[in-house]
């Protein structure tokens, strides 16, 4: 429904200009977040994941640019929505600087590179809480320790005065979470957020993440490799290949139907309970191209198994939607698209 979309990403455009050439990060992105969803973001390294979140912040790292496309934020207010284009924010603005954190809060992937190590875990919280609210420093601090208590941080009275550095990976990870939700963002980018932790830390946190949605009915955007946390976590799954999404769809279409190759040589790759251990693990033939190479036609053909010489080599396929709530962007499904758009025409003409 239109009126329950929270993020609208339209033809996102990255490029990072080097001197060794143009490094493409995305090309041309289109993406739809609801409000209240869980949304899994999934692909190989390299593939745009972390560039889309970090593009929805406007925090593009130089020499990276948002050079075309839209990001549209809608922000509801007493009964009101207010549609802000936050590619049109300049990236240190202030317009901008009250989006992050508020509206919009990210997770990153490693605490303790983001965290600041010469501030305590409690100064942190608490200027991200005082940024945005027009509240006392001991209400900011009391704050501070309700949001440690409320992500399991045990005795957070005294923990809010502890340095990243005392902390497990865990633990650490934790803090990062309460000090994204401090703000009750509408949005909580979670980028790669169980990568350094052990698996039962890993659950813990997953657990977390999703006991933290119901209470403050925020809508989470995951980008993760693992399609096991997607399949645990997700309502919806999009599916990116060099820099654009592939195929949309819900997380049951997309792990019992899916329909573009990419996404069903992804799932043929996970290893499978009660395999025999002396086979080899099946693997995507071929590489991810040369960052610097633009691949003509799809992107994917150079190692897809379903190529069609003198097409996917030569026509750009987008994003379409080919049954509801399920898009692809394929060649494979152009002529049934189309024929089924003929067919509802000429319905409605009879």
């Amino acid at each position: 429904m239109e009126q329950d979309i929270l993020i609208k990403i339209r033809d996102l455009h990255v490029h990072f200009q080097t001197r060794e050439g143009t490094v493409r990060a995305l090309t041309g992105v289109d993406l739809d977040i609801s409000r209240g969803e869980t949304l899994g973001l999934v692909g190989e390294s390299g593939c745009g994941k972390s560039m889309t979140a970090r593009s929805i912040l406007n925090m593009v790292p130089f020499p990276g640019r948002i050079i075309e496309g839209r990001i549209e934020l809608y922000q509801k207010s007493n009964g009101a929505v207010k549609t802000i284009d936050i590619t049109s924010l300049g990236e240190e603005s202030q317009a901008i600087r009250q989006i992050r954190g508020k509206d919009v809060a990210m997770i990153f992937q490693e605490p303790m590179t983001s965290l600041s190590p010469v501030h305590t875990i409690g100064n942190q919280i608490i200027e991200a809480i005082r940024l945005h609210t027009q509240v006392s420093e001991q209400e900011a601090l009391r704050r501070a320790v309700e949001m440690l208590d409320l992500v399991g941080i045990p005795d957070a009275r005294s923990r809010v005065s502890t340095y990243p550095f005392e902390l497990s990976g865990g633990m650490r990870q934790r803090a990062m979470i309460a000090m994204s939700l401090s703000c009750n963002p509408s949005l909580l980018i979670a980028d790669e957020p169980t990568t350094a932790l052990d698996v039962t830390i890993q659950a813990q946190i997953l657990e977390l993440l999703v006991r933290m949605q119901e209470q403050l009915h925020m809508t989470i955007l995951m980008i993760t490799h693992n399609l096991g946390v997607v399949a645990s976590m997700a309502h919806r799954v999009a599916v990116m290949y060099l820099g654009k999404v592939v195929e949309e769809a819900t997380v049951d279409e997309i792990f019992h139907n899916p329909m573009h190759p990419y996404t069903r040589a992804l799932l043929q790759s996970i290893p499978k309970v009660g395999e025999k251990t002396s086979e080899r693990l099946w693997a995507i033939v071929g590489n991810i191209p040369d960052p610097f190479l633009v691949v003509p036609g799809c992107p994917f053909h150079p190692r897809c198994p379903s190529y069609m010489q003198g097409k996917c080599e030569k026509e750009i396929p987008t994003l379409q939607e080919i049954k509801p709530d399920h898009k692809v962007s394929c060649l494979l499904y152009k002529d049934e698209k189309s024929s089924a758009r003929t067919g509802a025409e000429e319905g409605v003409s009879r």
